[in-house]
């Protein structure tokens, strides 16, 4: 091997090195992601909860001053649904699918333009 083709390997490999520490990082910023969505699950929930109680608390008055007037039980307004937790869920996932997919089209870009 002579010196420029030495020299050029040696670059070659100290690139290749910088890609896989390149690589390593945004892996492990992908795992630090991922290990947020069950927190941000958790919260969305709890929040949706604290609504859902709020709305029953003034619809179970609504409902006892129209039973005061003599409103028939039939015709009284529904009760608000509980929000469920698997659409806490799907809204926190695909928030974090779209967040991957926008910075796998940030990086894309800079690979497919040469010039």
């Amino acid at each position: 091997m002579t010196e420029p083709e030495f020299i050029k390997s040696r670059e070659q490999a100290a690139q290749e090195k910088l890609d896989k520490d390149a690589e390593r990082v945004k892996r492990s910023e992908k795992r630090e992601k991922r290990k947020e969505i069950p927190e941000e699950i958790a919260k969305l929930y709890e929040a949706r909860i604290n609504a859902w109680e709020v709305e029953v608390a003034s619809h179970s008055t609504l409902c006892a001053e129209l039973k005061k007037a003599g409103t028939k039980v039939k015709d009284l307004p529904k009760k608000p649904k509980k929000p469920l937790k698997k659409d806490a869920e799907k809204e926190v996932k695909a928030r974090y699918e779209s967040d991957e997919e926008e910075e796998e089209l940030e990086g894309s870009d800079d690979e497919e333009f040469d010039g």
